[in-house]
């Protein structure tokens, strides 16, 4: 096909030179022309006009295939779902199809010779630069992730796909862009995330109600075992208590009387305990019913009195004599009261060996405050917010769980009031608990 076209353009070539010849003689040479000669040149450039005519046809044709080609082309280019933009080696916009002029809410002809870089958001700009150095430099196609800004609209999540054009001598001269709106799936990310995020927590919430369900198993276990103990304790101390209160009636030595009657009330206090050790210890359905918090206050530390004792433990009791009524479960508010002074007593003995505990009752409004004040090493700014959390703990591994104050927590808000703390890490720690008080209505309702 080559040697062909070699072939045409040489016979061409020498066709139109014999026909310069010609054009240059005279007509006396002309005149000297044989008519069979004449025939011969008239025949050869007929032939020559042929061939000029065929090839002008194939050029039109060729030209017409170009030119709907090349509509082709603009319109797929124009129309395109992505935005296409080409830049010069500035970084100025050389072109640009409707779909970008659309996305970037610009007409086309305001975008021609416009950086590119000014529609980028300044937070990305300097990851566009990075990316249209590697394009020149690398000449691989590159793609990023920007924000791009947009006529009175928000910035819009963009995917950026670039190639660089070469000259004829290999030089990057031009960069051209594809570029996609990715707003929606960045969207979609982001509500994937804390869909993620929530499942996590619920995750953790899950396990730490498993963590609670066993130890509420441990303990339900212990309770059974404190039960047996206090009812098979409760049956001699009540023929103590009945035997000592004999004698009294016979006795008649004053320092005999005095030694029985502190039998009797030691054996009074400890049936009064093991009572509580019971009541604590005997699993029951959770029931609210008017109860005085004072009453629930010293039935709990009774049950802690002889540890208080050892650990050098003073409690100091500031109780309103005038609290009105509140409504809850005995039992599980008594669980919150042991959970808050067993924590005061060991960071106080952690601390320094001893400690003083003040338990405070109040009528505020129409809420009943209960704080207890401890005099230990207080706790730490980093931690107080995560007190409540479950799991977390500051005691040693092995002393504590992490769930005694979450478990404290989701009662007193199950109660409908609130729990909190404050802290002055090296002198104190107050736990604030505020209840909401019952109404004479609400008494009788129930």
């Amino acid at each position: 096909m080559a040697k062909q076209d070699k072939d045409e353009k040489e016979y061409a070539s020498a066709l139109r030179k014999r026909a310069e010849d010609l054009a240059d003689v005279g007509p006396e040479y002309l005149a000297d022309i044989s008519r069979e000669k004449a025939h011969q040149m008239i025949h050869e450039l007929r032939v020559h006009q042929i061939e000029l005519e065929m090839q002008n046809e194939e050029l039109l044709r060729t030209q017409g295939e170009l030119e709907e080609s090349r509509s082709k082309y603009v319109d797929l280019y124009d129309f395109a779902p992505i935005g296409y933009i080409t830049l010069g080696q500035n970084g100025s916009i050389l072109d640009a199809n409707i779909a970008a002029a659309e996305l970037l809410g610009i007409e086309r002809r305001f975008l021609i010779q416009r950086a590119f870089h000014s529609l980028v958001s300044p937070d990305f700009r300097d990851t566009f630069h990075v990316h249209r150095r590697q394009v020149f430099q690398t000449l691989i196609p590159q793609a990023c992730e920007l924000k791009l800004l947009k006529k009175s609209v928000e910035p819009f999540h963009a995917h950026l796909r670039s190639i660089a054009v070469q000259d004829d001598t290999g030089t990057p001269v031009q960069i051209r862009m594809a570029i996609s709106d990715i707003t929606e799936r960045k969207q979609a990310e982001e509500a994937l995330r804390w869909t993620n995020i929530e499942l996590e927590k619920a995750l953790e919430e899950l396990k730490a109600c498993q963590e609670q369900l066993l130890q509420s198993a441990k303990l339900a276990a212990v309770g059974e075992l404190v039960a047996g103990v206090a009812h098979e304790m409760n049956n001699p101390l009540m023929a103590i208590s009945g035997y000592a209160q004999l004698l009294l009636e016979e006795v008649k030595d004053e320092s005999i009387r005095a030694d029985l009657e502190t039998i009797n009330k030691e054996t009074d206090r400890t049936i009064t305990i093991v009572g509580n050790l019971l009541s604590f210890a005997r699993r029951c359905e959770p029931e609210k019913k008017p109860l005085s918090i004072n009453k629930t206050i010293e039935e709990t530390l009774e049950l802690r009195a002889y540890e208080l004792s050892l650990d050098n433990i003073q409690i100091i009791r500031d109780f309103s004599p005038d609290l009105p009524t509140i409504m809850a479960d005995r039992n599980q508010l008594q669980q919150v009261f042991l959970n808050l002074i067993n924590n005061a007593a060991y960071a106080m003995k952690e601390a320094h060996g001893k400690g003083r505990l003040l338990i405070k009752t109040l009528p505020v409004d129409k809420l009943i405050r209960i704080t207890f004040t401890d005099d230990g090493a207080g706790i730490p700014p980093d931690t107080i917010d995560r007190i409540f959390d479950p799991f977390f703990t500051t005691k040693d591994v092995g002393k504590g769980t992490g769930l005694g104050l979450s478990i404290c927590y989701g009662i007193i808000k199950e109660h409908g009031g609130r729990i909190y703390v404050l802290s002055t890490p090296g002198r104190e720690t107050t736990f604030t608990i505020d209840l909401p008080t019952i109404t004479p209505g609400d008494w009788l309702s129930t």
